[in-house]
């Protein structure tokens, strides 16, 4: 059977005026208005079939045989295509979860394995319409500098004419200089809701890397796709990256799925410790690629991963097989400001037990050890997390190399 009969079929059983859609053509005035089921009908066969536009859609509908056969011969134009999207978002929402119901009940969820994976989606905002307080900054810094050139060469005008035509000069750059108060100002009050970024044309648009040190303001879509027959058992629209997105993602799709526990394969924009515990704590098992680290600054001599960790008496022990104690002490360390807060300990040896060692310039790398109390290592509240994540990955790497192929 072909799929546009699946579609046909899926559309009819749901109540579309129960699940939120608008339901248009109450007023029987002018020419009769177009059922919100077609055009359901046309969005998911445009889904299935990779036609995102809302132009081409219109075209599918006039010269498609299954698109035509779907709308019984209507063809809407692009513009009431694209409104019905506009005019419905919680509805479609709420027509995907009715339809992952009837998946579920028909156990086409194995509820067993899932992918999590994001995808840039970029938003109508140009980055020249996307601020930060450094480009915001910048923008007035520059502007002043042009009222002070403007301001001179009105002092030094010859005529009232001139004189005009300077001061033109001077009140433009004050008007842009008003502009981008304004936006210093909502910058302001967007950093109290945790953003350090606004955009003007689409607000809920955030910039966001790419690839390659490509930045684009974009959304980022969270997908989690069920391992059976590869169906989408969850979705989101975030603003942000990938850093904290696994935990959220996972547990929806546990929760639309109904699964009492699930295993999650993630790639390595996924592998933050805090993350790592909340899904162990709600019984997701995550099975994500390890962030690489970067060594290129330490050619030579010890890494922390060269030193053995002991849980049992909360040491470390060096490559000198010397033992690392703490003091017990937590200390608060934040990586960044697109990183939380978190607690670490610290463990070293004696100043004259690291002077006395044969590897201290190979522990030490450039570091002056004289006046330090040698080496310290740092342990995350995070690390016994991010290390049994590494341990089941190298564990399950043939388990892994399905996620690409399921999402």
């Amino acid at each position: 059977e072909a799929m546009v009969r699946i579609v046909d079929l899926l559309v009819d059983l749901l109540d579309l005026g129960q699940l939120g859609f608008v339901v248009k053509g109450k007023i029987h005035n002018g020419r009769a208005a177009f059922p919100a089921g077609d055009l359901l009908k046309l969005y998911y066969y445009g889904y299935l079939n990779r036609v995102r536009s809302s132009r081409r859609l219109e075209r599918e509908a006039r010269c498609n045989l299954e698109a035509i056969w779907l709308l019984r011969g209507r063809k809407p134009s692009y513009k009431t295509i694209a409104d019905f999207r506009k005019d419905n978002p919680k509805a479609f929402v709420a027509a995907f979860k009715k339809l992952n119901a009837l998946l579920r009940s028909e156990n086409l969820f194995g509820k067993e394995l899932i992918a999590v994976d994001g995808t840039k989606i970029r938003a109508q905002n140009a980055m020249k319409n996307n601020f930060n307080p450094k480009k915001v900054q910048r923008h007035l810094d520059h502007i002043e500098e042009k009222i002070q050139v403007y301001l001179q060469e009105l002092d030094t005008a010859d005529n009232d004419q001139e004189k005009a035509a300077v001061q033109n000069k001077i009140d433009t750059q004050n008007q842009r200089k008003q502009k981008y108060e304004n936006i210093q100002n909502k910058l302001d009050a967007a950093r109290d809701n945790h953003q350090n970024q606004i955009s003007t044309t689409d607000p809920d648009a955030r910039s966001l890397p790419k690839k390659m040190n490509i930045v684009e303001v974009s959304y980022n879509i969270q997908s989690a796709v069920d391992g059976k027959h590869h169906l989408v058992a969850h979705f989101d629209v975030t603003n942000e990256n990938d850093t904290y997105a696994l935990h959220p993602t996972a547990k929806a799709a546990m929760e639309d799925m109904e699964a009492d526990t699930v295993t999650v394969l993630a790639d390595k924009g996924y592998d933050t410790g805090s993350q790592l515990k909340d899904c162990q704590g709600d019984k997701i098992r995550a099975i994500v690629s390890p962030r690489q680290k970067n060594t290129s600054k330490k050619k030579k001599g010890f890494r922390k991963e060269d030193f053995k960790y002991d849980a049992q008496s909360d040491t470390y022990t060096c490559p000198a097989q010397k033992t690392l104690q703490t003091n017990g002490k937590e200390y608060t360390k934040n990586k960044g400001k697109h990183r939380k807060e978190y607690k670490v300990r610290v463990y070293k040896l004696p100043f004259e037990t690291c002077n006395a060692c044969p590897f201290k310039e190979d522990c030490a790398g450039n570091a002056n050890l004289e006046n330090s109390k040698g080496r310290p290592i740092e342990r995350s509240e995070y690390d016994p997390y991010i290390e049994a994540n590494r341990q089941r990955f190298k564990e399950n790497r043939t388990l892994y190399k399905r996620r690409q192929a399921m999402v």
